[in-house]
């Protein structure tokens, strides 16, 4: 592999077949390319669709329609005026701001998040990693590619627990063995907002239905535990993770121009979120995808994710 420089909850309700164990101890990033499964189609990009106007232009005595303004959504709260006529956002009732996730164990049916360890974890790791000859799975993200195991699990054990980075090994049961990583990283439980990222699946973790059940895994997690938003980033070229982050419901949000640099070079970063009056909507489409019926004698989907209604 080349070598780069480095710039350097729980009880949570799960769905039947999903489980979450957790050890309580107390209380930047890019979405990697291949999450789909094989044969699923690429989902139309909805940045265009968030900047059309009408070309008909304002009517008269009515605003001029805004750019980007989300239209009304399912299970979303209506937006209310307080004593001045002003419009202002939905009160939150009895929201309180949920805890950090401590679960060291996220269990489903085709795959296991397990909190890293490097000792148990490294060495799988690295084997799984190196199978990506030509560094393909680093391009998007800050650190790699590594010139060996060392380099690797030093760069993992500077960077776990640094700004809330939490990462997680997806463990395909069957050999127990981790075959990727992924983290929950900006946790900010007083927003109730928390991001998944830091991913890094290995070629034989990619466009699998492992892979589309880690991100279930993490998504519903933080949703039980009482988060409000969701959210992924990606380097705004890209194009692989911003399809992955609309097949797994994400709303696009917009474009941060000149957010960041890594690797000596600039990043415009690409927001999506998933809110979790959303996730009701969301969260059926993902449990009739991984059920084992939509599956064929070779592992193959039967009838692709579709989260939205």
């Amino acid at each position: 592999m080349r070598r780069a420089s480095v710039p350097i909850p729980d009880g949570a309700t799960c769905p039947r077949g999903v489980t979450v164990s957790a050890r309580i101890h107390g209380s930047a990033p890019d979405a990697v390319a291949s999450l789909a499964p094989v044969s699923e189609d690429p989902q139309p990009r909805t940045d265009d669709l968030h900047s059309r106007t009408d070309d008909s232009g304002p009517r008269r005595n009515q605003p001029s329609p805004r750019r980007n303004e989300p239209g009304p959504r399912r299970n979303e709260p209506s937006l209310r005026r307080n004593q001045l006529g002003q419009p202002i956002g939905p009160d939150l009732g009895d929201w309180t701001p949920p805890p950090r996730p401590q679960a060291t164990t996220l269990e489903g049916r085709w795959t296991r998040l397990e909190r890293l360890d490097l000792g148990r974890h490294g060495p799988d790791l690295w084997r799984a990693f190196s199978a990506d000859e030509d560094g393909q799975m680093w391009t998007y993200l800050p650190f790699g590619p590594f010139a060996d195991e060392a380099e690797l699990t030093a760069t993992l054990a500077a960077v776990d627990g640094e700004r809330d980075l939490r990462f997680f090994a997806v463990v395909d049961p069957t050999t127990g063995e981790a075959i990727g990583l992924l983290s929950y990283l900006r946790i900010e439980p007083e927003a109730g907002s928390i991001e998944v990222g830091a991913v890094m699946f290995s070629p034989r973790l990619q466009r699998t239905r492992m892979a589309t059940e880690a991100l279930f895994l993490m998504a519903d997690h933080v949703f039980a535990l009482g988060y409000r938003r969701f959210e992924w980033k990606c380097d705004a070229l890209n194009e692989p993770s911003r399809r992955a982050a609309e097949r797994f419901g994400f709303t696009f949000e917009g474009v941060f121009r000149q957010a960041t640099v890594y690797k000596h070079r600039s990043r415009d970063t690409a927001w999506f979120s998933l809110l979790d009056h959303e996730w009701p909507d969301r969260r059926p489409g993902y449990l009739r995808w991984l059920a084992e019926e939509n599956f064929d004698a070779e592992g193959q989907q039967i009838q692709p994710l579709r989260v939205r209604l």
